[in-house]
């Protein structure tokens, strides 16, 4: 992180806890406590890199990946929360800042080499499946299932492309898939 930066969050932080330790402050991720200008610059700072591993996106030009930075939201899930179980509608795409989930296939679903955990953990990207269906979808109206269920190992810190966002982008244009027809 530029010196710059963490200079000025570090006391924005400090100004804000200041005489206020009695529950006023969101002590378990203090993004939400920052100004709106300097939580549009950390979200960035923290999620322009990841957001350009992903395949999906990684012949997006800078602008667009800025766009899909700027439209994450911040989440948070404790350790042992299951973020989504395999069979179900895959919500969110998470780029995680910190901590570490494991995603698995269940006992009854996968063939026994398979049946091994894989783990996500700072750096990393979740349900990338979001974006071949949104290149791929007519009516948004076919949300895609996990194939995989998802439990945080500990508390895991993450930035969260919704569904709701993506369709977004992409009916206003601000995003255009690869695929998209």
């Amino acid at each position: 992180m530029p010196d710059e930066l963490k200079k000025t969050i570090m006391g924005l932080i400090s100004r804000k806890l200041e005489g206020k330790l009695d529950g006023d402050v969101d002590l378990n991720f203090m993004f939400n406590n920052l100004p709106e200008y300097n939580r549009y610059l950390l979200q960035r700072y923290f999620c322009s890199q990841t957001v350009g591993k992903v395949k999906e996106l990684q012949t997006m030009g800078k602008e667009e990946l800025e766009t899909i930075s700027e439209d994450l939201q911040p989440k948070i899930f404790q350790e042992n929360d299951t973020v989504v179980e395999a069979g179900q509608p895959l919500h969110s795409m998470l780029f995680i800042i910190s901590g570490t989930m494991q995603a698995y296939v269940p006992i009854r679903d996968a063939p026994r080499e398979v049946a091994r955990p894989q783990t996500f953990e700072k750096g990393m990207f979740f349900g990338e499946q979001l974006l071949d269906w949104a290149a791929k979808t007519k009516t948004f109206d076919d949300q895609p299932l996990s194939d995989k269920t998802v439990r945080c190992s500990t508390k895991v810190e993450a930035f969260a492309l919704t569904i709701d966002d993506l369709k977004t982008l992409v009916k206003t244009g601000k995003l255009k898939m690869s695929g998209e027809v």
